[in-house]
């Protein structure tokens, strides 16, 4: 299955019936033409999409009330920017503007065509992401040297931390597990099953699959999937049909 990823349509501007998408400037706008386009249609068509939230998951509580609709790589990348820029300027609002510009740059890294057709966004996105990034991994903040000594430090004062101050800490965690909302454990649930590419191209069925082949927990693969994280080892992944 692999292989066809790569026959697969990635720039849609050439297609009659995205003309009025990219010409849309409103995001609940450009929400309301795409909803016409089904994923039956895109297959047919042969155009790579990607699983979109209208009100994206990050701005949403209930996981359960997100509508989810399929749109190609380029639409998916402008409507997170028209979010972005109309959440930038609204007061209190602005950790959606950062979200939906690190989305945005998350969608469209990989491909390099389309960062040359989407440059001047791609720019807009790319700054915004770089202000704002914060690195998964100590090596990556501190460089190798510096890692080892912060994680000594940690390690050295969890082991002489007192045993109940431990034990509550884990009950803590086994608690919400215990207790998590149904919608939660519905939305894991699904992007377990969800297929996954990575930055090398690489395809693999499920989370679950990219994790026992790249030895990275489901946690960060699906964190990464999901914009919440760059790289994991230096490698990005993300959700596909």
């Amino acid at each position: 299955m692999t292989f066809l990823l790569f026959n697969m349509i990635i720039d849609t501007s050439f297609l009659s019936e995205f003309y009025h998408a990219e010409k849309i400037n409103s995001y609940m706008e450009l929400m309301t033409y795409m909803r016409q386009f089904t994923k039956e249609h895109y297959n047919k068509c042969n155009i790579l999409i990607q699983k979109h939230h209208v009100i994206p998951s990050f701005e949403c509580t209930d996981l359960d009330q997100e509508e989810e609709i399929w749109l190609p790589v380029s639409i998916h990348f402008r409507a997170h920017i028209l979010r972005a820029r109309e959440f930038k300027f609204m007061p209190g609002w602005e950790n959606y503007s950062i979200a939906n510009y690190t989305e945005a740059y998350c969608i469209l890294r990989k491909f390099r065509d389309l960062k040359s057709i989407f440059y001047k966004e791609y720019q807009e996105a790319k700054e915004c992401y770089q202000i704002f990034y914060r690195p998964e991994t100590y090596e990556k903040a501190y460089g190798k040297r510096r890692a080892n000594i912060i994680k000594r430090k940690i390690s050295y004062a969890m082991s002489n931390l007192d045993q109940d101050v431990l034990n509550k800490r884990a009950n803590s965690i086994a608690k919400y597990a215990a207790n998590r909302p149904e919608s939660h454990n519905k939305a894991i649930s699904n992007a377990k099953k969800k297929p996954i590419l990575d930055s090398n191209n690489k395809y693999y069925a499920s989370v679950k699959e990219a994790s026992e082949a790249t030895g990275i927990s489901e946690s960060s693969i699906r964190k990464c999937c999901q914009g919440k994280k760059a790289v994991v080892k230096g490698i990005s992944f993300d959700y596909m049909i």
